[in-house]
């Protein structure tokens, strides 16, 4: 039941309004699809923002730190925060894009089998992102979920 008030919470957006920074990759610890950072140490920066309390893919961690690795001034863009707890309000857990240009390693890993693209979808009452940005990112991840299900990658392979 938890789960599925957390999940409801993403989804519905519950968001908190803030604007649109962007974060430097390399203040952000990566735990599978979980950042952390000492420099925003009340924040869960997460690259899913449907399912994030679901199972994620075989390789997050390894495609994260070779994707971040060739690209070493990605940023992070803050999508959709959602405060976590009424015991610690400053709490955040916070949707967040990693891109370097037109690079996107939340697109590489729905692309790698990683994440089901719908992991990607958010309302958009919750953005802190232009619609119109939002709306060619999941156009991307929608042919990027096509793209590992047709070559049979991470979730979608065999057994």
């Amino acid at each position: 039941m938890k789960r599925l008030v957390f999940l409801y919470v993403i989804v519905s957006g519950l968001s908190v309004a803030a604007g649109t920074q962007r974060i430097s990759t390399t203040s952000v610890a990566w735990k599978e699809a979980f950042g952390y950072s000492s420099a925003e140490p009340n924040t869960t920066f997460c690259l899913m923002a449907n399912g994030a309390c679901g199972p994620a893919g075989k390789n997050v961690q390894s495609v994260t730190e070779e994707w971040l690795t060739k690209h070493p001034d990605a940023q992070i863009i803050p999508v959709c925060n959602v405060r976590c707890s009424r015991r610690e309000p400053q709490a955040l857990l916070t949707f967040v894009w990693v891109v370097d240009g037109d690079e996107s390693l939340n697109l590489e890993l729905v692309r790698q089998g990683c994440f089901p693209f719908l992991t990607q979808t958010i309302s958009e009452k919750a953005l802190q992102v232009p619609k119109t940005d939002y709306i060619a990112f999941m156009k991307k991840a929608v042919r990027a979920g096509i793209y590992a299900s047709e070559h049979k990658l991470g979730l979608f392979s065999n057994p």
